[in-house]
């Protein structure tokens, strides 16, 4: 059985495949990728507890001599194992969280390899069981989305398939990790493929999300983590308390996400005068320290979350663990470890909304119910830190079983949601992609499809046919065509319409009363957009969003209503791809060999280097193309770094001939020794 259906997965895309075989092979191939990433998320949470247990209940009777001290010792020495593990693999260890796997779906067709997987399954396990005060989820959803490429792979799959199961992967490892099917499956749309929904993917996301929630519970258990008691949410008037939280959730949010920024930079310059090495260890120590006199700062904290719903917290407490944990997080990860940030922000919610209905009941007499407040918090900073508002809403409800409170939660979750993109704008994985110069939307690079033009990749061929065409003409035309869809033309051959295949459709019908009656301009619709030679794919792939037609008309610079060409998706696709590869090819090279300072040089064959250099004052407010260094210096620019922003972070760009060179570009160059020093001597 289990070789018949790998034997039919593996015809999953070809053409040959009809659509029923086509569907087929999606629900197999879903199981199975549900199936795989619920076991390696039952065996990720097994070896956190595992490994906790390790730490703290074996390390416990080995550093008994240290009696209670030994908790401040425990994260140290699992910081100092993973900065072991990270020296080992260091181009691996970058890899890392959800961005990660948003990158290898954007840039490497899903393709995600079996080392890093692994990699990014033993170093989560290691930070948290040694008392790492980060979540699960960020890891999950790397492993998931790793065995789901891996097993993709192995069936020999499209790119695209690849890439639609490896984001399927991280959705389903959600579902499993927080035991929240649905919350899952949005986590993929929202998070992984940026709201890119099309149908295959979601019935995709859908059946694995739900086989691994399956596998897991049946290994797991069935269980929910949070207990929660009777609350109350009062008259509706209370509704104005659960906005007020949406805001303070919004705010708090926005100031989680900035120090996480600022945190990362700092890190990243070497503004820390320690060792890297010797930061996580560092980190872990205060950790330990802080751990030691509030033990609720140990670990995922879902038993903590769990004391404050039930009123076991006192104010203190909560308020330095909600300290704690902003403070720590961002530490722990800009420092070498690695974790999520969504159980963080789930357990910083519990404690704000508890805190405000607590400290508003002594304050000002009111009779908020802090269980309500503390549940509703749980989902507005969720939904805050990582801009996921229906994600959020989603996993409250399932982690919690309970839908009582879904008006509150839909308040607070919207309102902290707007008010930390209009604070902040960004999110902790957004962070990472930028400082790789990654801008994702409608599931592709923006960076890339902007380094490409119209007439990169158009086609000089008009598929028009003229307005007093008849219906069999019509017909004639479009069978003997390769595009899906026709442009219908006056007699001064200018645009007046776009007949798809749905309009055709209808009037084959009663095609043999209307034959000869229907003409092209009757078919025509208005309602369809157009591109010119200027425009960059992105633009082109914002049209192609606007329209149900898989062609778009290249119209004249000089007159906008005639059409000089054709482009196609497929064409904009194909050529977004080729770019990618080349970006990943210049990234490669900049990663293996090692050019993380300016100035530095490695040598490839004999007599060629690559360089980082940066633009000579000579080059500036010129176009690559005005430049042509290729044959004024033998020179080939394969990435520009340029700043962004007032904080001095860089992003890489795709050069393109129209690119004007700034001041404080740097030039990633491949040329000759000679070559490359003869520019370098220009810039001083």
């Amino acid at each position: 059985m289990v070789k018949s259906l790998l034997e039919k997965t593996r015809s999953f895309g070809h053409a040959h495949t009809g659509p029923l075989s086509e569907y087929g092979a999606l629900v197999a191939v879903s199981a199975l990728v549900g199936v795989a990433v619920g076991l390696a998320a039952a065996l990720l949470h097994k070896s956190i507890h595992l490994t906790t247990f390790l730490f703290f209940g074996l390390g416990g009777q080995i550093l008994s001599f240290l009696g209670t001290y030994y908790v401040i010792v425990v994260p140290v020495l699992g910081a100092l194992i993973v900065q072991l593990l990270t020296l080992s693999s260091p181009r691996v260890a970058k890899r890392k969280g959800v961005a990660a796997v948003i990158r290898a779906i954007v840039r490497k067709g899903g393709w995600i390899d079996l080392r890093t997987t692994l990699f990014h399954f033993v170093a989560p396990v290691l930070v948290i069981g040694s008392g790492g005060t980060v979540g699960p989820e960020g890891p999950a959803a790397q492993v998931g989305g790793g065995v789901a490429s891996l097993l993709t792979q192995t069936l020999h799959l499209s790119e695209r398939k690849i890439r639609l199961f490896t984001a399927a992967g991280a959705g389903a490892a959600i579902a499993a990790v927080f035991n929240a099917p649905i919350g899952g499956v949005f986590f993929a749309l929202e998070v992984v493929l940026m709201n890119d929904l099309q149908t295959a993917t979601l019935s995709a996301v859908i059946l694995a999300s739900v086989a691994s929630s399956v596998v897991a519970r049946s290994i797991l258990g069935n269980l929910h983590p949070f207990f929660v008691p009777t609350f109350a949410l009062g008259q509706p008037l209370y509704f104005i308390g659960y906005a007020v939280l949406g805001v303070l959730a919004g705010a708090w949010s926005a100031a989680f996400v900035w120090f996480y920024r600022e945190t990362h930079r700092v890190f990243e310059r070497g503004k820390i005068f320690v060792p890297r090495w010797l930061q996580l260890p560092l980190v872990g120590l205060l950790l330990g320290v802080v751990g030691f006199f509030f033990p609720g700062m140990f670990g995922i904290g879902y038993g903590t979350i769990n004391l404050a719903l039930v009123g076991k917290l006192s104010v203190l407490t909560m308020a330095v663990l909600l300290v704690g944990k902003f403070v720590f997080v961002p530490l722990i990860l800009a420092s070498g470890g690695y974790g999520g940030v969504f159980a963080p922000a789930i357990f910083q919610g519990a404690m704000l909304g508890s805190l405000v209905a607590t400290l508003s009941n002594h304050l000002l007499g009111v009779h908020l119910d802090p269980v309500t407040y503390a549940l509703v918090g749980m989902g507005s900073v969720l939904g805050g830190v990582n801009a996921i508002p229906l994600a959020a809403i989603l996993i409250l409800f399932e982690m919690t079983n309970n839908y009582a409170f879904i008006l509150p939660l839909m308040t607070g979750v919207v309102i902290s949601h707007l008010v930390a993109r209009a604070l902040v704008g960004t999110t902790p994985h957004h962070l990472h992609l930028e400082k790789y110069g990654v801008f994702i939307q409608l599931g592709r690079e923006v960076n890339i499809l902007r380094s490409l033009h119209v007439r990169d990749v158009f086609r000089p061929e008009t598929n028009t046919v003229p307005a007093r065409a008849k219906l069999s003409q019509l017909l004639e035309h479009v069978l003997d065509s390769p595009y899906s869809s026709v442009f219908v033309v006056d007699d001064d051959q200018r645009l007046i319409g776009v007949i798809g295949q749905n309009e055709l459709r209808h009037a084959l019908v009663n095609y043999e009363e209307l034959k000869n009656i229907v003409t092209a301009a009757d078919l025509a619709t208005s309602d369809y957009e157009t591109v010119r030679m200027d425009d960059d794919l992105h633009f082109v792939m914002q049209q192609f969003a606007h329209t149900q037609y898989e062609e778009l008309p290249v119209v004249s610079d000089v007159d906008p209503r005639r059409v000089i060409g054709i482009i196609t998706h497929k064409d904009v696709v194909d050529a977004y791809n080729r770019a990618v590869a080349r970006h990943e090819m210049a990234e490669g090279i900049m990663d293996s060999l090692r050019l993380a300072e300016r100035g530095a040089r490695a040598q490839l064959t004999e007599g060629y280097a690559l360089e980082e250099i940066p633009a000579p004052p000579a080059f500036w407010g010129k176009t690559l193309r005005e430049l042509n260094l290729r044959a004024a210096y033998g020179l080939e620019v394969l990435m520009i770094s340029r700043p962004r922003g007032p904080n001095g972070q860089r992003e890489r760009l795709v050069p393109r001939p129209d690119m004007v060179i700034q001041e404080d570009d740097i030039l990633l160059v491949l040329g000759r020794n000679e070559d490359i020093e003869q520019v370098r001597r220009m810039t001083v």
